[in-house]
């Protein structure tokens, strides 16, 4: 990944998603009283960030009512690349829940 990609804050519409970043900065998210302060239209005064090797399973907005909040760090005015991978339950593969 190159670009800016979801740079914005926002939420999965899945039940999880496990993210994990083997090369360059990890993905951002914010806890839970940063994530009412964007809701409320403030900018979050703190953003924690995975390290590359970290795991980090998201509930999504088909989980919870407080899902996860999250984005992809800012590189593209860095030079800096990211390779990611996302894992999604099959449910949302194949658009049912599992068994």
């Amino acid at each position: 990944m190159t670009t800016d990609s979801c740079r914005k804050f926002h939420a999965d519409y899945v039940r999880a998603r496990l993210i994990t970043t083997y090369v360059g900065p990890g993905t951002d998210w914010l806890d839970s009283r940063e994530a009412e302060a964007l809701a409320r239209g403030a900018q979050p005064a703190r953003i924690n960030r995975m390290q590359a090797g970290d795991v980090g399973i998201f509930k999504g907005k088909l989980a919870t009512l407080h899902p996860a909040i999250h984005r992809s760090p800012p590189i593209s005015a860095t030079g800096e690349t990211r390779l990611l991978l996302v894992l999604n339950p099959v449910e949302a593969a194949h658009g049912r829940r599992a068994a």
